[in-house]
């Protein structure tokens, strides 16, 4: 959960590259929030069925070395983490779109 809360803040998820490279600069932002809403949806049903197991784990016995309510804690800590870094980012890109001007192009990698 950690490195998909890294990999949003970053913004270097995988993306549908096929289609995005077709679109003109700022059809890619408009896909960008398109996906980042689609993001932030499935980011809530995670945090909602973490919540889930949250409430079904306390009922677990036994003793192990780190509590399983620690990491059942982390699906739902990481996906508000990935809600609230993918609205920033949302938030950005409808400020661009609004005000009529195009972001910065990230440098592309070769691979």
């Amino acid at each position: 959960m950690m490195g998909a809360v890294f990999a949003t803040h970053q913004q270097r998820h995988l993306a549908m590259d096929l289609i995005s490279k077709r679109l003109p600069p700022r059809g890619r932002l408009v896909l960008r929030v398109i996906l980042g809403a689609f993001t932030i949806g499935v980011a809530l049903l995670l945090m909602r069925s973490g919540l889930h197991q949250l409430e079904t784990v306390g009922e677990e016995g036994g003793e192990h070395f780190v509590s399983t309510r620690h990491i059942v804690m982390f699906m739902p800590a990481g996906a508000a983490l990935i809600v609230l870094h993918t609205l920033l980012h949302m938030v950005i890109d409808v400020d661009y779109l609004a005000r009529g001007v195009l972001p910065p192009e990230r440098a592309r990698s070769g691979h």
